[in-house]
């Protein structure tokens, strides 16, 4: 595989995040809510969205979020891990729009300020979100469908000698 075989990678670091604070190399929620990122696609196509994540854990349960693509939920995931060792989390998606928006929302604040536990509030970071892809081949080029016209036209052998004459022409 070459370089130019692999799809390209589209990184959103905290910085260029909305819907959240920027600290520690995160954009973190301290409430429920959706951090995002719009994104301008290279063409329409299949597409993985990849999400970093982390949890200031803190409740029975783990920091859980919405994977979303234009608001709606593609995917629902509990986190466990802690900023320190952060897991990622994907869904792959499908589009004819270009200009979409990747989210992940904070879906179970936990605050108990006047507890005696030691984990009382649960927050969650966005460490990085990607878009990779086009997953899919492209439309056939001009050049594409005229050769695959010429060869489909005779046997494989004739059409590949008439397709090569063709483009030596």
């Amino acid at each position: 595989d070459s370089e130019s075989d692999s799809p390209d990678v589209l990184e959103f670091l905290p910085a260029s995040m909305l819907g959240a604070k920027v600290r520690r190399n995160a954009a973190w929620r301290n409430s429920s809510g959706e951090v995002y990122a719009d994104v301008i696609l290279p063409r329409a196509g299949k597409y993985r969205a990849e999400f970093v994540l982390a949890g200031q854990q803190a409740g029975p349960d783990p920091v859980r979020f919405s994977l979303r693509m234009n608001h709606k939920e593609r995917r629902r995931v509990d986190v466990p891990e802690s900023i320190d060792n952060p897991a990622t989390h994907s869904f792959t998606f499908s589009s004819n729009d270009v200009d979409i928006r990747i989210g992940a929302s904070f879906l179970n604040d936990y605050n108990r300020p006047k507890s005696n536990e030691k984990s009382r509030d649960r927050n969650a970071a966005i460490i990085e979100i990607r878009v990779v892809g086009p997953l899919d081949p492209g439309p056939q080029s001009e050049i594409q469908r005229a050769l695959a016209a010429k060869v489909s036209r005779h046997s494989t052998r004739v059409g590949m000698a008439r397709a090569a004459r063709w483009l030596l022409e």
